[in-house]
């Protein structure tokens, strides 16, 4: 049976997003033995003017949604106040932020 879990991946401008992008996709295929596990790019995308935040979007069959959360909050980000993460997983309506809270944990245990 097939599990899908929506996701978009949002943070600041002061990240090197092609690279950053870069090292989720193959952290993500290295979880999932699977080179099609990867975050897109929505381009084009609406409006008449250029996106002035990076965001990237995925739907993942069978992810290990705390494996990424872990990633993430070990992630060298150089604004981390900017990254979040929603997800919407199969039979839910609406997504929900799960980085911000996941990293405060992390930065509240390390306290």
């Amino acid at each position: 049976m097939s599990t899908v879990t929506n996701v978009i991946l949002t943070f600041g401008p002061m990240e090197a997003d092609e690279e950053v992008i870069a090292y989720t996709n193959l952290t993500l295929r290295k979880l999932r033995s699977a080179t099609t596990y990867q975050f897109l790019d929505p381009q084009p995308h609406g409006g008449n003017k250029a996106m002035e935040q990076p965001a990237y979007i995925g739907a993942f069959d069978g992810l290990d949604l705390d494996e990424l959360l872990r990633f993430l909050v070990t992630y060298a980000w150089a604004e981390p106040e900017h990254v979040q993460l929603f997800v919407c997983e199969e039979n839910e309506d609406l997504y929900r932020e799960r980085f911000q809270p996941a990293r405060r944990m992390a930065i509240a245990s390390h306290a």
